[in-house]
């Protein structure tokens, strides 16, 4: 069972999330936070294995709150999720700790994957993420 805190400020994205994964076994809800706050709050509280966070937020943003969570926190798996694909959010979210970064038009069978892989500390980007780091990257190497 892999215990997953949702935070995304937007209730109707937590609340789709959760109905999306409702009938996947082995994933347990324990708990969700609107603002990065909040969720730094409650990490301290749960027994998290898993936090599935947005990067756009407001007050702490998901790159400020994964930081502060994988600093206290080293063990933390953390998957950052957003509508944005541009490399610096992308790298900001690496730097920070994220284990994953997937584009908020993921499907279901995208999102569980990136959890299994995120949870056996493994790295799962999505195919546009990867495409854009890869992009970033030859650019820096080429002449």
């Amino acid at each position: 069972m892999v215990n997953v805190m949702l935070v995304d400020d937007l209730k109707i994205i937590r609340e789709g999330i959760k109905a999306l994964l409702a009938d996947v076994p082995g994933i347990n809800f324990i708990t969700e936070a609107d603002n990065g706050e909040d969720a730094i709050d409650k990490f301290e509280i749960y027994d998290i294995d898993l936090v599935i966070i947005d990067i756009e937020m407001p007050g702490i943003d998901g790159v400020e709150t994964t930081k502060r969570l994988i600093q206290n926190h080293p063990e933390a798996k953390v998957l950052g999720f957003s509508m944005h694909a541009e490399e610096a959010t992308i790298e900001a979210m690496i730097d920070a700790g994220a284990k994953s970064y997937i584009l908020k038009n993921f499907g279901k069978e995208e999102l569980i994957e990136a959890m299994e892989m995120v949870n056996n500390n493994q790295y799962f980007f999505s195919s546009e993420v990867s495409g854009n780091l890869l992009k970033d990257l030859l650019n820096k190497i080429k002449p």
